[in-house]
């Protein structure tokens, strides 16, 4: 490959757990590759990526780079290509790592798949937890039989109660 510059930028956001993350994105300067479709008058390209520590993980600055770096070659949140030289500098390498950075730093499941996903899943489980929490604590017993008891029980129990649904939907019980 002819020449790659690669600017780097580092930074925190706040995920939807209320916990802080760290995050790197890569901002990598080079030639369009032979095999990648362009226009004819393109002849520079900026490749955008990010890595981000994952809950859980220690944070090493390193690791981040070389994260952001592979994705910026291999899977980009965006490709910029101009036409002429000159247009991709520091100046704007830089400009655009802050602006990209602002933007992820409050819209991170644009950025990430499955964090949107993840984010609905962690509002469902404390919406579920909420609910358990309310039950009154004969609910909750019913609640943890049901968890542990045989599989042919609690189809027996389900066979009743949509029986008895059906009985008091008819006015007969």
């Amino acid at each position: 490959m002819k020449k790659k510059k690669v600017v780097f930028y580092e930074g925190t956001f706040i995920d939807f757990k209320g916990l802080e993350r760290e995050y790197t994105m890569a901002a990598i300067s080079c030639p369009i590759f032979e095999n990648e479709e362009a226009a004819d008058d393109e002849v520079k390209q900026l490749r955008l990526g990010i890595g981000v520590r994952h809950e859980g993980d220690e944070y090493m600055r390193g690791i981040g780079m070389v994260e952001a770096e592979k994705k910026a070659m291999e899977a980009p949140f965006a490709i910029i290509r101009v036409t002429q030289p000159g247009i991709i500098n520091e100046e704007s390498v830089n400009a655009i790592l802050k602006q990209e950075a602002e933007f992820f730093e409050v819209n991170p499941g644009k950025y990430l798949k499955g964090y949107n996903k993840d984010w609905e899943d962690y509002k469902e489980n404390l919406r579920m937890k909420e609910v358990y929490d309310s039950l009154p604590k004969e609910a909750k017993e019913v609640h943890e039989y049901l968890l542990t008891a045989d599989e042919d029980i609690v189809d027996d129990l389900l066979d009743c109660i949509e029986y008895t649904a059906g009985q008091l939907n008819k006015n007969v019980i």
